[in-house]
C-alpha cells in the first residue's frame, strides 16, 4: 500500500503537477507548496522519524514544540523547493531576477577577473539548485560538478519501482534544462579543469552522497564525512573559491547569498583540509539560523546511512534507529 501511494505521489508531481505548474502564479504554487508539505509532514512516517532524531541531536537548546515546528517548516520548505524545480524548464530572465535575488555577485565579478575560473562551493542547503538560473540567466557560464539523479537507481536498487526510476529520468531531463552545464562526478573531471581554464564557474557541492573521497571534520558536534574536492582543485589551478547558500525569504522568494573568498592557495599556509573545515564552519552557522534549510538533508542521511558506502555521519554506523 505505502509503495502505491508513493507511485501516485510521483505520477502526480510529474504528470499533474509538471503540466500546470508554468500556468499558476507563485503565489498559487505556494500555496501548493504548503498544502503538500502539510501531508507530507503527516504521512512521511519513515523520513519524519529520521529528522525528528537528526534535530533532536543539532537543536538540543530547542524544546520539542520547538523542533517539531522546525521540522513542519522543513516539510512545507522542501515541497515548495520541489514545485519551483518543475518550473525549470519554463524559466526565463525576467521571471528568475524576480524571484532570485543575490547578495555578492560583485565578489563573483572580482574573482573572476583574476583569469582562472571562480570554484562556486555550496551544501544541500535550501534551493540550492538555484544557483544554476540565478547566475545562468545573468549571463555567467556556470558548470554545476553533480551527481545523476538516476544514480539513486544502483543507490536504492528494488526498493524503487519502475513508475519511480522513469520518475529519476524525467528528474534529469528537468534539470538539464537549466542555463548551465553539468559535469556528473562519476565521469571524467578534466572538464573541471578545462571550464576553469576559460575563466568560468564551477560549482561543487561537498556534503553530497555516494563512494567518492572524503574527509572526516567535525560538524554539528559530530564527525561527518564530507568532500574536500573543490579545494583540491582550487590548490592545483588557483581558482579563487566562494562559499553559497540560498536562503528563502519571507515573501517565498530566494536570496542567493556569496559570503567572502576562501584561501587555500597561492602563499597561503592553509591547506584543502584547512578550507575544507573553515566552510563547514560557515555552514554550521547557516543550518543554526536556518536550520528549516538542512534539517530534510540531515534525515535523508540519517535514513540512508546504511545504505551509502561513506555515510554523512560516523555516528550512524552505531545507531538501530532510523
Amino acid at each position: 500500500m505505502a509503495g502505491f501511494l508513493k507511485d501516485l505521489k510521483t505520477l502526480a508531481y510529474w504528470h499533474v503537477m509538471g503540466r500546470i505548474l508554468p500556468y499558476l502564479p507563485m503565489r498559487a504554487i505556494y500555496f501548493l507548496g504548503d498544502a503538500g508539505g502539510y501531508f507530507n509532514a503527516r504521512f512521511s512516517i519513515s523520513i519524519c522519524a529520521a529528522i525528528r532524531a537528526e534535530l533532536a541531536q543539532v537543536l538540543r537548546m530547542y524544546t520539542p514544540m520547538e523542533r517539531e515546528t522546525v521540522m513542519r517548516r522543513t516539510f512545507r520548505l522542501m515541497a515548495k523547493n520541489r514545485l519551483e524545480e518543475l518550473l525549470f524548464p519554463s524559466l526565463n530572465i525576467r521571471r528568475t531576477e524576480r524571484y532570485i535575488k543575490i547578495d555578492g555577485i560583485q565578489k563573483i565579478d572580482s574573482a573572476l577577473s583574476g583569469g582562472k575560473g571562480v570554484i562556486l562551493v555550496i551544501a544541500h542547503f535550501g534551493a540550492n539548485k538555484h544557483v544554476m538560473p540565478c547566475l545562468g540567466f545573468r549571463g555567467y557560464k556556470i558548470n554545476q560538478v553533480a551527481g545523476k539523479p538516476t544514480e539513486w537507481i544502483k543507490i536504492l536498487g528494488s526498493e524503487l519501482s519502475s513508475v519511480r526510476r522513469k520518475a529519476l529520468g524525467m528528474e534529469l531531463k528537468n534539470e538539464q534544462s537549466l542555463p548551465a552545464n553539468f559535469i556528473y562526478v562519476f565521469g571524467s573531471m578534466r572538464s573541471v579543469f578545462q571550464s576553469l581554464e576559460r575563466n568560468e564557474i564551477v560549482c561543487f557541492a561537498v556534503d553530497g552522497g555516494g563512494g567518492v573521497k572524503k574527509e572526516r571534520v567535525l560538524f554539528l558536534g559530530r564527525w561527518a564525512r564530507v568532500s574536500d574536492g573543490p579545494f583540491r582543485v582550487a590548490s592545483r589551478t588557483g581558482a579563487q573559491i566562494l562559499p553559497a547558500f540560498v536562503v528563502r525569504q519571507q515573501d517565498n522568494s530566494h536570496r542567493v547569498i556569496v559570503e567572502d573568498p576562501i584561501r587555500s592557495h597561492m602563499g597561503h599556509s592553509r591547506t584543502p583540509l584547512d578550507a575544507l573545515k573553515q566552510f563547514m564552519g560557515l555552514l554550521e552557522n547557516y543550518v543554526y539560523r536556518y536550520p528549516c534549510h538542512y534539517a530534510h538533508r540531515l534525515g535523508l542521511a540519517r535514513f540512508l546511512g546504511a545504505k551509502d558506502p561513506i555515510p554523512f555521519f560516523e555516528d550512524y554506523a552505531a545507531r538501530q534507529d532510523p
